[in-house]
């Protein structure tokens, strides 16, 4: 049996709770159990042999929850730097990679528990409104893991597309270079650019911003199409959907260093293609994987692989239960 704190984001941590659904196929939600977390995370007691307390942390910054560390028997983070771990509770920290959100409930599942988790819950008034949006982002905008699987590539197609950050002014620029360079490479059709809506933060990239925002599973497809795709570290340096996305898909990845902990060494010219990001590293590596079907397909191939063998919900649930705390 499986209890979960109801006040979790169903955005965020819906890749981890998928894998709880079909573990246990119902899903026990009850606050009391639990001390007052905030929302970003993802708090079970896991009920078999023994009680085993699980906190999962999918945020952006680097940092650790106190009052989880604490709490848990096992404290399992996307965004782990091995210098910022703190000493006295390292043997319970678990660096799982990266991740993303997916719809994994039908419709009438997400409003059933909408009201569960809202009924059980132990949330102020103002936090019912980003409870319901979350909810409702998860089914509206994501897609079922099904959806993530290798498609055709075209070798002379070059697909990207992404958010403008306000606060990341050096990811935005790395990705408009990508970009640029693929666009003015005469034997790549480039297809993608910045999403619209911020214009405090579009001068300078006026250039690359798309008509519109696109539908996800048109993004998705497009992803599976590309030669190859750009992997940049996203908002606080944190580890992106993108990277875990891509690798679901088997992409053949250009990317720049990768500073996070991670469950196994993403190698340099096995599983991922690392540059520095100045434009010449960029324009080399995509020539490279353009030019060399068996370095590219080498890429792609191991890329899934490693998503099956760590980064899947499956293998990130497995490694998380059968962690042992030293």
């Amino acid at each position: 049996m499986v209890i979960v704190n109801p006040k979790t984001n169903q955005f965020y941590y819906s890749y981890y709770l998928s894998q709880l659904k079909d573990n246990f196929n119902i899903i026990n939600y009850d606050s009391n159990p639990f001390p007052d977390f905030h929302h970003h995370c993802l708090a079970m007691i896991l009920k078999d042999f023994s009680e085993k307390k699980i906190y999962i942390s999918a945020g952006d910054g680097p940092g650790f929850n106190q009052l989880g560390l604490e709490w848990c028997d096992i404290y399992a983070k996307v965004n782990v730097h091995k210098e910022q771990i703190p000493k006295k509770f390292e043997n319970k920290i678990l660096p799982i990679g990266p991740s993303f959100g997916l719809n994994y409930l039908s419709l009438k599942e997400t409003l059933t528990q909408l009201w569960v988790t809202t009924l059980r819950s132990k949330m102020k008034l103002s936090e019912y409104r980003e409870h319901f949006a979350n909810f409702y982002r998860q089914w509206k905008y994501r897609a079922p893991l099904s959806a993530y699987f290798p498609g055709n590539v075209e070798t002379d197609y070059i697909f990207h597309a992404s958010t403008l950050w306000r606060k990341e002014p050096d990811t935005n620029t790395l990705r408009a270079s990508f970009m640029d360079i693929a666009n003015n490479n005469p034997k790549i059709k480039f297809d993608g650019g910045f999403a619209p809506g911020k214009q405090d933060v579009v001068n300078g990239f006026d250039h690359l911003i798309m008509p519109k925002k696109m539908v996800y599973n048109d993004y998705l497809e497009r992803v599976k199409r590309s030669l190859v795709v750009f992997n940049t570290p996203a908002v606080q340096g944190c580890l992106g959907w993108k990277l875990a996305e891509y690798m679901a898909c088997g992409k053949a990845i250009i990317s720049m260093p990768i500073s996070q902990l991670l469950p196994a060494p993403l190698n340099n010219h096995e599983h991922i293609h690392f540059v520095d990001g100045t434009n010449k590293s960029l324009e080399n590596a995509i020539n490279e994987i353009r030019t060399n079907k068996k370095y590219r397909k080498r890429l792609e191939s191991n890329s899934r692989e490693y998503y099956q063998k760590y980064l899947s919900p499956k293998a990130v649930m497995d490694r998380i239960v059968s962690f042992k705390v030293c």
